[in-house]
This record gives structure tokens, sequence and C-alpha cells, in this order.
């Protein structure tokens, strides 16, 4: 009896099915040449490609040309992309005729009201459901617009401020148990003067840098108390505040960094850390090559920043998709925050993990925003590193090519700045002449190349005379 009702249920369901699919038929051939109406040829992708009218919103610091978007977003239609580009950034009539449209801001990292203005204007047509970004600068604009307009995993204001404000992911984390550099915020000189003179007399070295900076841009080791003073007269001469900028104590260790590939739902998909060979700071106060590479499963400190890492995000769970750049220092057993932000991992790295891992974190992380598959990395079959020869001040006037470098040092993706562009100074650990990503078995060989690379690159640059060069 039971097996009769199951079979006359599916044979109603059949038919039910049936008549939806007839009356769709129908529907479709009484309007088949209006373009308001779902063809029966898309719906058929919409069956066998459930993201095709998925519609987004990309905020794209670093301009339409860093990433292939196309390749990387392959399951979404172009005209269904829009993104948010730094004005002046290159944009052909071919990206304007392929995508859906573009913001171009003046100002990329501070025009906030401009922004919601114009991404509301477009909203009213475009309707995009899912929003993504890369950049540590746009956590803020990126989920105040997914609450706005409802999308999925919208962080709060304090989950925002845990990984982009300073003073609340120091104290949070310290309260948390977790070891962090003594560190002040005050806007009262005396409090500054009495935290340093602490430090100094306790045989530390201290440090000082902006509250919303990044890779220890403007940053200044502190060592004596007329250090301090120039610091802060920098800070007057520029009309800057005190409560703007973070006096600490100096972590002199070896610098790490852990990078998490996280789901939207706030899970580890992946976690992998990093060896710097300089610290972030020597790389832009001393123009040393920035040098990372990652760590193989060998070394004795992988796996506890592996556990550093899970232990710190199960903590304080992230949830979005944007993924997880934790810098920290180790020595002695101990491990010490440094910062981390919302965001995939900087320099060449992201390549790196595709090389060692299968998985390309800056892809990852934007498909996982959007809600597309993404890979789930294992543990590394390979040491990849990259190698950033930073700008010293000297303009140049011979650039080697790309084809020439890979062939030479046996090296990945190449970039080498122009000699039109102008050396200048370096500002950020990534502002380099040469960049390279090297693949070895071992560190030991990893860093025989990096040498290698550093020593050969004083030659194949034809620099000018110097007007000016930092030391």
């Amino acid at each position: 009896m039971i097996k009769k009702l199951l079979c006359y249920s599916y044979f109603l369901l059949c038919c039910f099915l049936g008549a939806i699919y007839g009356s769709t038929i129908s529907c479709n051939d009484s309007f088949a040449r209006t373009d308001s109406e779902t063809s029966l040829s898309q719906l058929d992708m919409i069956i066998t490609n459930p993201y095709s009218q998925r519609k987004a919103l990309i905020f794209a610091r670093d301009g339409i040309n860093r990433f292939d978007y196309l390749s990387m977003l392959k399951e979404l239609d172009p005209k269904n992309l829009v993104f948010i580009v730094p004005a002046g950034s290159p944009l052909s009539e071919n990206d304007r005729a392929v995508f859906g449209g573009f913001i171009s801001l003046k100002d990329y990292a501070n025009r906030h009201e401009e922004l919601y203005k114009e991404v509301e204007k477009l909203y009213e047509t475009f309707k995009f459901d899912h929003l993504a970004f890369y950049s540590e600068r746009d956590p803020y604009r990126a989920h105040f617009l997914k609450q706005k307009y409802n999308l999925d995993y919208a962080m709060s204001q304090e989950g925002c401020d845990l990984f982009r404000d300073k003073r609340v992911m120091h104290e949070k984390i310290s309260q948390a148990g977790f070891l962090t550099p003594a560190s002040i915020w005050s806007s009262q000189e005396s409090e500054i003067h009495d935290f340093i003179n602490t430090q100094l007399i306790a045989g530390k070295v201290a440090f000082a840098k902006p509250y919303d900076g990044m890779g220890c841009i403007g940053g200044k080791k502190i060592m004596t108390m007329t250090d301090l003073e120039d610091y802060l007269s920098q800070v007057a001469a520029h009309g800057g505040n005190l409560k703007d900028h973070i006096f600490q104590e100096f972590i002199d260790a070896p610098s790490y960094h852990i990078d998490l590939h996280t789901s939207r739902d706030g899970k580890i998909l992946g976690i992998w850390p990093s060896r710097y060979w300089y610290t972030p700071y020597e790389v832009v106060s001393d123009l040393k090559p920035l040098i990372d590479y990652l760590m193989p499963e060998s070394d004795l400190l992988t796996n506890p920043l592996i556990d550093y890492g899970r232990s710190l995000f199960a903590r304080f769970p992230m949830i979005g998709g944007s993924g997880v750049h934790l810098e920290v220092f180790a020595k002695e057993g101990n491990i010490w925050f440094g910062e981390w932000a919302m965001r995939p991992t900087g320099s060449g790295v992201s390549v790196c993990w595709k090389y060692s891992l299968g998985i390309d974190l800056h892809w990852a992380s934007i498909r996982e925003q959007l809600g597309l598959p993404t890979e789930v990395s294992a543990s590394p079959t390979s040491v990849s590193g990259n190698v950033i020869i930073p700008k010293n001040g000297r303009n140049f006037t011979k650039t080697p090519s790309v084809e020439s470098i890979e062939t030479l040092f046996h090296v990945y993706d190449a970039k080498t700045q122009q000699a039109e562009e102008k050396a200048g100074n370096a500002t950020f650990s990534t502002d380099g002449l040469l960049s390279v990503n090297i693949v070895e078995a071992t560190p030991k060989e990893f860093l025989k190349k990096a040498n290698s690379i550093i020593e050969l690159s004083k030659f194949i640059y034809d620099f000018e005379e110097p007007s000016e060069v930092r030391h």
C-alpha cells in the first residue's frame, strides 16, 4: 500500500513539473523576440551554471589590470560585474565594453561619502547581490555597503574594528591572553614621554608609527629621547594629532606572517606561515630587499605558528571570506602578536601559495566572497617565495626585460619598473625595481637564489648618477 502511494505521489510530482516546464516553454515561445524575458537557452545556462545571474560589486584598489577577472570569475557574466577603481588607473575601451561598469574615485582610500552616493545611484538599476574586496583599507566601506544592501555575511562595526583599528585589536588580543608589545595611545606628550622613558630605562627599544598605517610606513625606532622628540616634531609639522599614533615596545625578534584562507561563514579553509628574512621595518627604513617564503613542514616553528593562527582565529572568528593576513614575531618559544588585517597576503606570496599549495590566495578570497567554489589547500610541495629589490632613490636608463630575468635566474612572474617611471625611494615594502617569485626544494636553495638575484640586480640596471640616495 505504501509503495503504491509513493508511486502515485511520484507520478503527480512529474505531472506538476511537466506542467511548469510546459508553461515555461509556452511563455518563452510567445515572447521569443523580447529582451526582457529569459530564453530557454538562458534557462539552460542558469540550470547548468547557478552563478550566471549573480551581480557583484568589486573593490579593485590596484585597478582592473591587477588580476585576470575574466578567468578568475569565469562562472559570472562580465556585464554583471562593476568595479570600484582609483581615478587615473588604466581603463581600455575593451574593459568598458566587456564589464558592467566602473566607479572611479579620485582619492580611493578616503572618499567614503562620494563612494556611497555613486553606489546608491548604481544600485537603482544594477541591484548587485554580492561584494568583494582585497585591500585592508576597504573593510569598513565594504561591510557598510553589505549591511545597507542586506548582503550575506556582513560584519558588525565592532568586527571591523578588531581587524582594522590597531588600538582595539591590541587591547582585545592582549586581554584574551596573547602576547602583545607594551603600547600606549595618548594625546598627552607627558604620558608618551613617561612610557618611552620607562622602556629605555629597562634597556628596551621603542617604536612609533601612525595609527592607520600599513607595512611600517612612517614608523620609527625610538632608541633615545631625542629620537622621540624628532618624531613628535614631525607629527606637529604635518599638522597631525598624537592620538593618531601608536607608541610601543619594539620586539627584537624574527618576523613571520601567517596567512589564512577563510570561508564566508568563518571557517579556516587553508593556513600556512611564511618567514620574513628582513622585517618589514628593515625593508622600508633601511631599503633591505623584501624576502619572504613559505616555511617547509619540517621547520620546527611551522606547526606552532599554524596552531597560533588557528587559536587566535578561533577566539576572534571572522565572517565574509576575505581571508586574514597575520603578522607575528617569534623568539625563544614565544610568539608576539604584531597586527592583522582582513585581506589576503601581500607582495607576491599569494602567487607563491599557488605554486606550493595549489591555490592563489587573492583569487580564492575574491571567489569565496562572491560565493563561488574555492579549493582547500594542503601542505606545501615546495618552498616558494618572493624577492623584491627596493627602489633606492636612483633613476636608471636601462630596464632589463622580463624574459631575460626569468631565463637568467630561472624564476617566475618577474616584474620590472620601467625607466621612464623614475625610481624614487621606496615608500611601501612592495615598492621595487624588480620582483620575482622563486620555487625551490628547500629554504637553503631558495635563499641561495635570492642572494644571487640581489647581487646580479646591481649590474643589470644602468643607473644615472643619483641626486639623492637614502641610506
